[in-house]
């Protein structure tokens, strides 16, 4: 039967290659999930070939491994596909949980905690470990049981809230989950001959593996492809909390052809003109201006060959908040400043416009008026010219008043002389 163990282990390993090829977001857990399968289905070829009770009990640990980890690991892929957001701290806990109740398997053979008794013997070329259970393997049960729960209280609530999931795939995670416990209890109570565990083992993989990539293949907002066609168009240049130079991108070194010749390591000495005007003083002036707890941006401006561009500094924090270094992001907005010229050009000029024809309109206006008093007065010519007399004396009068400084607005004083 070693070669269905075998068997299980190259199809491990071999989803675990198609993963680190064809994975675009590089899922953290489904990495973690598949090396642990990996070991759990190596630990269950070493036990085929195990020869004595110490083989048998040191390969059983290993395959707990899988035991202890999968269950918490395929949790946290439901939560994934949910899109249920999960603390680090939570998940911290209860990796250190997972690592205490594998440490109490590990007792095995040394007392009767784990295992009351063991023993080791070999049937028709197949292996046996009968054991007694101890106290603590109560533990590692509640811890899978609860695991399970947790997976199916996620699912619920992803279906109860509606939450953006494929319900197919979380039918199916769900559905192999539980098809995994019963094949657990069949295989460690009834067929004993055979342990499928590790086929299960690699049909959890396979199915994470499907569900979570194509959740991630048609996520918009982490799409890889979208991510790095985005971010080509901006340039990043990296460093630690001492301004010492970490690296740039391609883009960066496009717009400061200089940075190829900065060493990784070792403060920018070489850096000049905008460089070092427009980046290098403001990460010293940032530096030197926030607590390290700040995540505030600072914004510059700058211009080379022609092209403006948007310099804004990211402070990178830590886990504890910590500034450990300062990301510069570079973004060309020539156009966008390009447009703004244009615009205010544009208001400027309509404003001359409105003005000039607003001038025209006045100067009609006073000619019509004037017109009219004309017309007024050529039918009395005993009165002649007394209203464009009265006119003239007002505009002298508010002449006088507005060069007098008393207070008089200007506007008020031409409104007067129109009315007289």
């Amino acid at each position: 039967m070693i070669w269905f163990y075998i068997l299980s282990l190259v199809i491990a390993l071999g989803l675990f290659l198609f993963q680190i090829i064809f994975d675009k977001r590089r899922s953290v857990i489904q990495y973690v999930l598949i090396i642990g399968i990996i070991i759990a289905n190596g630990g269950y070829v070493a036990f085929a070939a195990s020869q004595n009770l110490s083989e048998a009990l040191l390969a059983t640990k290993i395959t707990y491994i899988g035991g202890c980890f999968v269950p918490l690991l395929y949790c946290l892929t439901i939560c994934e596909v949910c899109h249920i957001r999960i603390p680090k701290k939570v998940k911290c806990t209860l990796y250190a949980v997972q690592s205490v109740i594998f440490a109490m398997v590990c007792t095995a053979g040394y007392g009767p905690l784990y295992y009351r008794k063991a023993e080791f013997h070999m049937e028709n070329g197949i292996r046996h470990l009968d054991k007694v259970y101890g106290p603590l393997h109560m533990v590692f049960t509640v811890s899978v049981f609860s695991y399970g729960l947790l997976a199916l209280a996620a699912a619920i609530y992803a279906r109860k809230t509606e939450r953006p999931v494929d319900r197919k795939s979380l039918r199916l995670l769900v559905y192999i989950f539980a098809l995994a416990a019963i094949v657990y209890e069949i295989n460690t109570k009834v067929l004993t001959d055979v342990i499928v565990i590790p086929m299960v083992y690699t049909a959890m993989c396979i199915v994470s593996m499907h569900c979570v990539n194509r959740a991630n293949f048609f996520t918009v907002e982490e799409n890889k492809d979208i991510v790095d066609k985005h971010l080509g168009k901006f340039g990043f240049i990296t460093f630690d909390e001492k301004l010492r130079y970490m690296g740039c991108n391609e883009k960066a070194e496009h717009i400061f052809p200089e940075l190829k010749k900065f060493r990784i390591g070792h403060f920018p000495k070489d850096a000049g003109g905008e460089l070092r005007n427009s980046i290098i003083e403001v990460l010293y002036h940032s530096k030197h201006s926030q607590s390290d707890g700040s995540t505030e941006n600072r914004v510059s401006t700058f211009v080379i060959d022609g092209r403006t561009y948007d310099c804004v500094i990211h402070p990178l924090l830590n886990f504890r908040n910590v500034c450990k270094g300062y990301t510069v992001e570079l973004k060309d907005e020539t156009e966008h400043y390009n447009a703004l010229e244009l615009s205010d050009n544009f208001n400027h000029k309509l404003a001359e416009e409105v003005e000039e024809k607003t001038g025209r309109i006045m100067e009609i206006q006073q000619k019509t008026i004037l017109g009219m008093a004309q017309m007024v007065e050529s039918r009395d010519l005993s009165t002649g010219g007394h209203i464009k007399r009265t006119s003239e004396v007002v505009r002298i009068f508010s002449e006088k008043l507005l060069k007098s400084d008393m207070g008089f607005d200007p506007a008020f004083l031409e409104c007067v002389i129109r009315s007289a």
